[in-house]
């Protein structure tokens, strides 16, 4: 800035580029508070676990869905315990609302029961966010350990075929690594589909809704790898704020 004032007494040519020189200071100093100013533009909500932010709202299939809680998944490595993962569950609040009602027990069964009806009766999303680096192959096979009996339980009933969904789904898992910070959402669409995305990149649908119940299973039966009743720690909230705005009946 000196040099700028200094040069520019010497000729007028030289005072436009004291001044150009001015004016890219200030829109420098001008630009930090915008750039800081930039994550608040997109409201959000934090795992207090692991500090990974969710955002309230994300796209459904057909509808916009809530963030209805976050729970940390941790796993216990040579005694130690490790943070994997932080999930938000995101739900359809209408559809909550008229299947369930406007109150409820989270540590009731039938709430994560009714959750898992699945066919679009609750739109639903999941959105994983990595808290530490972990290879492609280590997270496909976790998630298979875990789907996979639940799928075979499921399939002792409707004859899924297991094999083939978890083929395709483990096929998704084709990176080296999912670095901290890499997000993986799944969606849970109508009849059955299961759609993936990872690191904001598309990974396709697999049709195969005992695949969709043993997915969400995971994080919302009985057996759940997470503090279940965290995924939906913000449920009460919004419903009693959709009840707000849905107008008078007469």
């Amino acid at each position: 800035l000196a040099v700028c004032v200094g040069r520019s007494v010497l000729s007028s040519r030289k005072m436009q580029t004291s001044l150009s020189c001015l004016l890219l200071l200030a829109l420098g100093i001008a630009a930090a508070p915008l750039a800081a100013s930039v994550e608040n533009l997109f409201p959000h909500a934090v795992e207090p676990a692991s500090g990974v932010q969710f955002p309230l709202e994300m796209a459904g299939e057909e509808s916009t869905l809530s963030l209805a809680g976050s729970a940390i998944r941790v796993k216990k490595v040579v005694f130690v315990n490790v943070q994997v993962y932080a999930v938000g569950l995101y739900l359809n609040i209408p559809k909550v609302a008229t299947t369930l009602g406007k109150e409820f027990d989270a540590a009731d069964a039938n709430l994560y029961k009714q959750l898992l009806v699945g066919d679009s009766v609750i739109p639903l999303a999941l959105r994983l966010t990595m808290v530490r680096t972990v290879g492609g192959d280590t997270m496909s096979g976790a998630l298979k350990e875990a789907v996979e009996p639940r799928m075979k339980t499921i399939a002792a009933k409707s004859g899924a075929d297991v094999p083939s969904a978890l083929t395709a789904f483990g096929a998704m898992f084709d990176m080296s690594s999912l670095p901290d910070g890499t997000t993986l959402v799944f969606q849970w669409k109508a009849g059955g589909v299961l759609s993936v995305e990872i690191g904001g990149k598309s990974k396709g649908e697999v049709s195969s809704p005992a695949l969709c119940a043993a997915l969400f299973g995971v994080f919302l039966d009985d057996q759940a790898v997470v503090e279940r009743s965290d995924l939906v720690g913000r449920l009460p909230a919004l419903l009693a704020a959709s009840a707000v705005e849905q107008p008078a009946q007469e």
